[in-house]
């Protein structure tokens, strides 16, 4: 699924998230790609034009998330100002 969720509102996006819970509890595989995926994931990948550039488990993505968004910022061309570097 990609970007699943987009122009949802938030009721039914509450209940899909439900369903792939329940789905989890099955121990169903589900792969999602989106960016509030998160939230359910045990493990996730960050792609690149089609190349894993992260991978990690919830918890290790929760510790490293300033520092993930940070290099985003970098990559993303988004003006010094913002990043905190100059």
């Amino acid at each position: 699924m990609t970007h699943f969720l987009a122009g949802l509102s938030p009721i039914v996006a509450k209940e899909i998230y439900v369903r792939l819970r329940a789905l989890k509890e099955r121990v169903m595989t589900v792969l999602l790609v989106d960016q509030s995926a998160i939230g359910i994931s045990d493990y996730a990948h960050v792609l690149k034009l089609g190349e894993v550039v992260n991978q990690g488990s919830k918890e290790d993505f929760s510790r490293r998330m300033d520092s993930l968004a940070k290099d985003w910022l970098k990559q993303s061309r988004i003006p010094t100002a913002l990043t905190g570097d100059g």
